[in-house]
This record gives structure tokens, sequence and C-alpha cells, in this order.
């Protein structure tokens, strides 16, 4: 459900060229400077409802932190934290997962993966994007509750 945001800007999908992949994620892995800086969406189709985020992030092997800045913005607006996540390359992908907490979104708003820092074509890698719904305290109420009443019906069969 990931596009780039502008062809003339594309995203470049690595298999082992210049990394490994994640140990949990895919053989295959996102690299948002490609060509120069770049980036990637998904539009939300769930309405009104609490997500948690989550992915794996690596600096570019050999490349200093003024090149592999990632930030991750909902309609617009950087996430804060994680903020800019960027680190300095060492010699192999570093990956390391990056969580953000219970924000609310709805169907339309559009989160945005984008390349920050020096636009040379040796940005940071993004892998195993997770965007997961949290059951609203509702949800989960009648769940605590139901298991009770279970464990009710269970004793009282005894």
């Amino acid at each position: 459900g990931w596009t780039a945001d502008n062809a003339s800007n594309p995203i470049e999908l690595q298999n082992r060229v210049a990394g490994a992949p994640a140990p949990d994620g895919g053989d295959v892995f996102v690299e948002l400077d490609s060509s120069r800086n770049s980036s990637m969406s998904r539009t939300l189709t769930q309405s009104s409802k609490y997500f948690t985020l989550s992915f794996l992030y690596s600096p570019r092997p050999n490349q200093p932190s003024t090149t592999n800045g990632i930030e991750v913005l909902l309609n617009g607006m950087v996430f804060n934290p994680p903020g800019v996540v960027t680190g300095t390359g060492g010699p192999n992908t570093n990956w390391s997962t990056v969580t953000i907490g219970r924000f609310m979104a709805n169907a339309g708003d559009k989160i945005t993966f984008r390349a920050v820092g020096r636009s040379d074509s040796l940005g940071g890698y993004v892998d195993n994007i997770k965007l997961a719904v949290v059951p609203e305290p509702a949800t989960w109420a009648m769940m605590i509750m139901g298991f009770g009443l279970i464990g009710g019906a269970l004793r009282s069969a005894k």
C-alpha cells in the first residue's frame, strides 16, 4: 500500500545491493534517496481509529548521518518522537526498530516516509512497516468483561 510520491523522485527497492536485509524483514527494503531525496506515502482507509506504527531503520553502510535521515509524517506534520531518524552507517547495515505510539487518524489521512539530509543517492533504509489499529477502551472493557463471564461460568460449572 506504499507508493512513491513523485515519479521524478523515485524510491529504490534494494536487494542486498548495499547492505543486508533486516533479519525480521523481507529480502527487499526501501531506500528513500535513490537519485535524490524522495518520499513514499499511504492513504488510510479506516475511519477515526487509533493506530501504532513501527518500522525497521538502518543507516546506509559507510555513510555519515548527514545523508541517512528519514522523517515520518502524518498529513505533512512530523511525528515527534521520533523526529528525524538517522545514524552513521558502519561497515554493515545496522537495523533497529522505531515505534510511534498511539495516535489518531482518519480515512483520507496520509502517512509519509521522507528522506531528509543531503540529497546524494545514499540515504537510509526502511523495512517491515507495520501499521496496526489499537483497540478502543470500550473494546478492551467488553473483552475483559467477557473473560470474566466465561471464568464465572466455568467456576459455577465445577
